[in-house]
Parts: structure tokens; sequence; C-alpha cells
């Protein structure tokens, strides 16, 4: 929350991340983590959603997956599914981006990793290569302790932001 009201709009910086009270579940919070920017832009929350499962038990974290997208954490945006079960409901269709290292492959043979870095293709061998993601945030991840809170655009917030407003305005 502090990152959205110490942004460079303040607290309209939040207007693009979209996560209503509605969407907060105690199932969620575990896997929330506090957002630190890996690059320059570091006071502006980014819009895009960039989702990933790190592998991280080797020696280099791997990337199993990556989702970029703009995409909410919403069922109208990831759909829902009804007429007992057989009938998948989407209400907002959005673009999306899924990656996958078993997709890059061109022949069998080769083999694709995914890593967190500067982004570049690298031949490891001649069959092996790595591909390297630039994420938007820091890794490894900060989780969230019992002060940090997500930010929720549909609540007040009292303290000020860096223009002395308060939410909503």
């Amino acid at each position: 929350m502090d990152f959205v009201r110490e942004s460079i709009d303040g607290y309209g910086s939040g207007g693009s991340l979209c996560f209503p009270k509605s969407n907060l579940k105690d199932f969620l919070l575990p896997d929330f983590c506090v957002y630190q920017p890996a690059f320059q832009r570091s006071r502006i929350p980014p819009h895009i959603k960039t989702y990933t499962h790190i592998n991280n038990s080797g020696e280099k974290p791997i990337l199993d997956w990556v989702i970029l997208t703009s995409k909410n954490l919403s069922k109208p945006a990831w759909g829902s599914l009804q007429k007992q079960n057989t009938q998948l409901m989407i209400r907002h269709y959005e673009a999306g981006i899924l990656f996958l290292p078993s997709l890059c492959k061109s022949t069998q043979e080769e083999n694709y990793t995914f890593t967190i870095g500067v982004p570049m293709k690298e031949k490891l061998s001649n069959y092996d290569y790595r591909i390297t993601f630039p994420l938007p945030y820091k890794f490894p991840l900060k989780e969230y302790n019992e002060k940090d809170k997500p930010w929720i655009w549909d609540i007040s917030y009292s303290k000020q932001d860096l223009y002395g407003k308060m939410w909503p305005s």
C-alpha cells in the first residue's frame, strides 16, 4: 500500500491496480509478496500482470511458465464453471501471452529452460538453450509480513499521499 501512496501519482496510481475488496480471499494472502520494482521506474506501478511459477530448488531459479497479461485476479477475467461444470463463462476477454519452455522447441532434441534476469537466448550445448526473462520485480520475492497489506482500490485510506490527498479524494 505504501508503494501506491508514494508513487509518482500518489493514490491516483492505484486506479490501474484493479483489486477490489471482494477479490481479497484468505487463501490468496499467503501467495502475496511485496512489490519491489526491478527497473528504474520504481515509483510507477505496472499495469501488466505477470504470473509465474518459479522452481527455486536448484542453483539458479527456473521459471516453469510465465504469463504476461492484463487479467486481474477476478472471476470475470479468468472465468468460472457454470451449468454443472459443463461451460466456462468468461466475462472479460483480455490479451495475454503464455510462455512454456516446451513450446519453444523446433525439433524433438531441443531443450529449453527459462530463468530470471537480463533478456537473452543462450545456447548451452547443441540442443540445450536458456531463455532469460526480465521480470518486473526483484527476485527472491519478499513475502508479506503482518504490517503489509495489498492495495484495495475500493476502500478508504486516511494516510495522506505525497500530494496531501487521501483515498478516495
